[in-house]
């Protein structure tokens, strides 16, 4: 089978999940060609076919749109035209998408070139624009993965307009597959699947002995609740409690988050990393006790669905203390492989901390617990196996 797939960026630092996505594919005889609107930081996964956005200028894109033109002269038309009048609501996304026809338009093209079969987009946004409007040129089916601020951070027409024709739209969590099922009209349902991300668990290491670290993996935005970690890193301060804290990522709080670590006087226990490589965040994973995903739910809506790096922390064999704002109850049983808070509940988590920290036994058992469930239930070839399924049941509708 030959797939396109369309991203905003390839290889993406925070989108992990979509390059070994590709990897499982490509282990079973799927040919993809990515074609990707940004170049990546690159943080693994292997490119293989790739093709990126060409600059406005460039002389390809005329030449794409002259060829559709002349070969399908009234269907690119009325794609034109179809754009004005589905988005005429919202100006802004109209514009966008208008701007991004004659990139699909060249994408089009090479997949053509390429006897690609089916076309998939992630997230439901631009991608899945130009994933719809290589479906009609091409006359071949698209499919949709919709994540979390696609889901949650977008009114729900601009959602149903973005996977209006998509012959497949999958969600990632039961709870991202009931939103986008809200956003939708009821005949839309049978379209609708749900397949985890999954991991090749041989990646990881769960017999590191780690030391007493509080690891936070993510981008330094409000959804991610990295303030109630800090909270809580002060509160395990006060009761004397000895540890390190890690946070990794980088993002417009940054500034914000280190001014609070100074205030909250933790300089001296909390390191913040900003983006670093892939392999050397699996060597703070090696060496963390416990992971923390304090999730929230940001004022616009926007909210995690179920963060890639509480699949990473249990594989490596470590539990992890996350919140009820996120889909993490579909994964953490509370008390068994890691723990569930409510939003912002700074003592819980300094309380769950001080257990995981001051007890081996209890730390062992439930990492033990967070590996199984990660071998159980998301092993990366059984996801690819349910994804190509979803690819090949898929229709030109």
């Amino acid at each position: 089978m030959r797939v396109a797939y369309i991203l905003a960026d390839y290889v993406s630092a925070t989108e992990r999940f979509v390059a070994r996505e590709i990897d499982g594919l490509r282990k079973h005889d799927v040919s993809v060609h990515i074609f990707a609107l940004r170049r990546g930081a690159s943080s693994g996964g292997t490119i293989g076919t790739a093709s990126f956005r060409r600059p406005p200028w460039h002389p390809a894109l005329l030449t794409a749109v002259l060829y559709w033109l002349v070969r399908r002269p009234g269907l690119f038309i009325r794609i034109c035209t179809d754009t004005l009048t589905t988005y005429a609501a919202h100006p802004r996304e109209c514009a966008v998408v208008l701007r991004n026809i004659p990139v699909a338009a060249d994408f089009a093209r090479l997949a053509a070139a390429d006897r690609v079969e089916h076309i998939h987009a992630h997230f439901a946004y631009v991608p899945a624009d130009i994933a719809c409007i290589m479906s009609r040129l091409l006359n071949l089916p698209f499919s949709v993965s919709a994540h979390a601020w696609d889901i949650y951070a977008q009114p729900h027409s601009l959602i149903a307009k973005r996977l209006r024709g998509a012959s497949a739209i999958i969600a990632c969590t039961e709870a991202g597959r009931q939103a986008v099922q809200r956003a939708l009209p009821a005949s839309s349902a049978a379209s609708l699947h749900m397949v985890r991300h999954g991991l090749c668990t041989s990646e990881f290491d769960p017999d590191a002995r780690p030391d007493r670290v509080v690891l936070g993996i993510g981008r330094l935005i409000e959804k991610k609740g990295f303030d109630i970690l800090l909270a809580a890193c002060a509160a395990l301060r006060k009761r004397g409690v000895e540890f390190e804290a890690a946070i990794i990522g980088d993002g417009l709080l940054r500034e914000k988050l280190e001014t609070m670590a100074s205030v909250l006087q933790l300089r001296d226990v909390v390191t913040f990393t900003g983006e670093i490589p892939w392999r050397a965040v699996r060597g703070y994973l090696k060496r963390a006790s416990v992971l923390v995903a304090p999730s929230v739910r940001a004022p616009n809506g926007d909210r995690d669905g179920l963060p890639n790096v509480i699949l990473e922390a249990m594989a490596s064999g470590r539990p992890v203390i996350s919140t009820r704002e996120n889909a993490a109850a579909e994964i953490i049983t509370d008390g068994e492989n890691g723990y569930l808070i409510d939003r912002a509940d700074v003592q819980a988590l300094a309380d769950h901390l001080q257990r995981l920290l001051d007890d081996d036994s209890l730390r062992q058992a439930m990492g033990k617990a967070a590996r199984r469930t990660i071998n159980e239930r998301f092993d990366i070839d059984k996801t690819a196996l349910e994804m190509i399924q979803v690819f090949k049941r898929s229709k030109y509708s």
